[in-house]
């Protein structure tokens, strides 16, 4: 096995094993199981683009090195994940089993050792950001959390469930545009980072915020299916007009898969993720 699997990766599989029992955590709790395992999505979301954000700002606030990919800024991408996925599941936990604030501190002192850890085994770089800006967000997150948790399964406002549906659909909808990019299926040429691979996962916010809300306001509405097929015909022309003027790259031979399953996923995952959100919300305001 090549040695920077021991150096370097063996560590975000271990970080990684440890979101996996956080994940079985979460589904083993009987209370809600199917609202929070749509709520878990929705705070991944939103972790994602905290992420993506810093990802972007002033170069980069960081950069992993799990040794996965040999492209310096996807291989950041994916430890990346790993990052977002453990954070998101330990904050899922101190809100579902209602841990106390004692837990929410203990657990902001072990990612900040976590990263000092890192820092030393050389295998997580920062550039402007520190340390304790890791020990504070986890405490502001996860109080921002546990209220957002506890206010959606006791009669959250209308602005707040769209909010929690919007991030739930991004992360889960955001699987399907990531494997894209890995696959180099399907790339966006924003132009505005000289990495096109970060041109396309710090700016896929953008094309985020059009579709899933088209598809939310669709779902929500419940328009005849000729107004949504007009819809979905709409969004398969948009994306053949951005790939003949060169804005977007598709590989020659897939663009009927990519823009099918690109659109159909997205609101499949509006269907899914309001049916799991509504099975544990009283009602809404």
């Amino acid at each position: 096995m090549n040695p920077t699997f021991w150096r370097n990766t063996i560590w975000y599989v271990l970080l990684g094993i440890t979101s996996v029992i956080a994940i079985i955590l979460i589904i083993k709790k009987r209370d809600h199981r199917k609202f929070n395992i749509a709520f878990t999505f929705t705070v991944l979301g939103l972790v994602y683009s905290i992420e993506s954000a810093l990802m972007g700002l002033y170069g980069g606030a960081y950069s992993y090195y799990p040794k996965i990919s040999a492209n310096a800024f996807l291989d950041t991408v994916m430890g990346n994940h790993f990052s977002q996925v453990s954070i998101a599941t330990t904050l899922v936990l101190l809100a579902i089993y209602k841990l106390s604030t004692k837990w929410i501190f203990i657990s902001a002192a072990i990612y900040y050792l976590i990263e000092l850890l890192f820092l030393e085994l050389g295998i997580y770089e920062h550039h402007w950001y520190k340390t304790w800006l890791t020990f504070l967000g986890i405490i502001v997150l996860a109080l921002l959390v546990k209220k957002w948790y506890h206010r959606m399964l006791n009669l959250p406002r209308f602005w707040m469930y769209y909010l929690t549906l919007f991030f739930a659909v991004q992360s889960s909808y955001g699987l399907t545009r990531a494997s894209f990019i890995y696959g180099k299926f399907r790339m966006i040429n924003f132009n505005v980072y000289p990495d096109v691979l970060k041109d396309n996962f710090v700016l896929i916010h953008i094309p985020f915020l059009i579709v899933i809300n088209i598809m939310i306001s669709v779902y929500r509405l419940k328009p005849s299916w000729i107004v949504k097929c007009i819809v979905f015909i709409s969004l398969f022309f948009i994306q053949f007009l951005l790939t003949e003027t060169g804005i977007m790259t598709i590989r020659p031979g897939w663009f009927l898969i990519i823009t099918s399953i690109d659109v159909l996923s997205c609101y499949l995952f509006v269907v899914i993720m309001d049916r799991l959100l509504k099975s544990g919300v009283r009602e809404l305001q």
